[in-house]
């Protein structure tokens, strides 16, 4: 199959001592050729640009069509979401006839933080994920102040929701999303709990906190540990839940006890326990040093809490079905990468 793919600087581009070209005031356009669709790439090479700068992608391919593409930021060196003006780290690319261009603006922060990186994927509706990940580097030119890294210890944003227990850890394995770690088990929401040791004892095994700074109630500290993906204890194919913080297998029963086990994620009936001390919403949280905590899913808890989270219909191991606002999973579930995973709950 015939491939060109081309990268453009537009005028106004500049080498710098080191050799690397800067896009000047204008823009960088990415051009794809291919002669079909679902096969269009995305070069591995990397542009260099100023913060206030405009990031423009064209997109080029054949055979001709109309369609929307979407180039989403997948990560970053030294980079939150401050470096973008309007938060904007998804913009679409509308495709007429076979062409079409998108952009999106960083913005002149006033931080000095160093070189970042930014890391481009373009997507379709109905292709998903199309060629490699696009870099572009950018140059620091401000000179204010060091913009702040975050430690954990730091949880306004947590404490902003008015929780009466927040416990939190280091994501095991290193580094990752949040989805990618609750996936690496190979368990889907449709997983039947077949009463092996594995479900038994849960496939994470026992994990405990790194601090429990907030616990007006035991929720998560009567057993102070964690455990990722919790049988009942017998071969009972929809009892289990994606989180048990309370009694190991849901004392037998998640749907049953759920207004007295702590679990999110749960059987059938429930999306996730009460663990007996009246709370009502649980919480999720990612925590990376750029942005300190961010909400990753939001989901109701007790005996009235519904299914419409529980672990087969939560969206809890697979990418999309994401909201902005109240219930249910948040973008950063599937796309931040985190150092450390938190857990609260409250009653709002």
């Amino acid at each position: 199959m015939k491939r060109k793919n081309g990268l453009i600087l537009s005028s106004g581009t500049s080498t710098d001592d080191l050799g690397r070209t800067s896009a000047g005031i204008s823009e960088i356009t990415e051009i794809f050729y291919n002669t079909l669709w679902p096969s269009v790439n995305i070069i591995n090479s990397q542009a260099f640009i100023n913060e206030g700068q405009t990031i423009s992608i064209k997109l080029i391919a054949v055979p001709d069509g109309t369609y929307t593409a979407t180039a989403n930021l997948v990560s970053g060196n030294f980079l939150n979401i401050s470096d973008f003006q309007s938060n904007l780290t998804t913009f679409s690319i509308v495709v007429s006839s076979g062409v079409g261009t998108g952009t999106t603006t960083l913005a002149l922060d006033g931080f000095t933080e160093g070189t970042e990186v930014i890391n481009f994927t373009i997507t379709n509706s109905v292709y998903a994920v199309i060629g490699t990940t696009q870099n572009y580097t950018v140059s620091d030119i401000s000179t204010g102040a060091t913009e702040p890294i975050y430690t954990p210890s730091a949880y306004s944003t947590v404490s902003a929701t008015s929780p009466s227990a927040f416990s939190y850890l280091a994501i095991p394995g290193g580094s990752r999303t949040f989805l990618n770690y609750i996936t690496s088990f190979g368990v889907v929401g449709s997983s039947s709990n077949t009463g092996s040791t594995t479900w038994n004892a849960s496939y994470s095994g026992n994990i405990g906190y790194t601090a429990s700074p907030i616990a007006t109630n035991n929720y998560f500290t009567q057993y102070n540990r964690v455990q990722f993906i919790a049988g009942d204890g017998t071969a009972d194919a929809l009892d289990w839940a994606v989180i048990n913080f309370g009694v190991a297998n849901g004392n037998n029963d998640f749907d049953g006890n759920a207004p007295v086990n702590a679990h999110f994620g749960g059987e059938d009936t429930t999306s996730g326990g009460a663990g007996g001390v009246g709370v009502t919403v649980g919480r999720i949280w990612g925590f990376s040093a750029s942005l300190g905590w961010t909400l990753l899913y939001q989901l109701p808890l007790g005996s009235s809490s519904g299914n419409s989270y529980n672990h087969t219909n939560g969206a809890w191991f697979a990418s999309g079905t994401t909201v902005s606002t109240g219930n249910g999973k948040r973008l950063a579930y599937d796309t931040l990468t985190i150092t450390h995973v938190g857990f609260s709950v409250g009653t709002s």
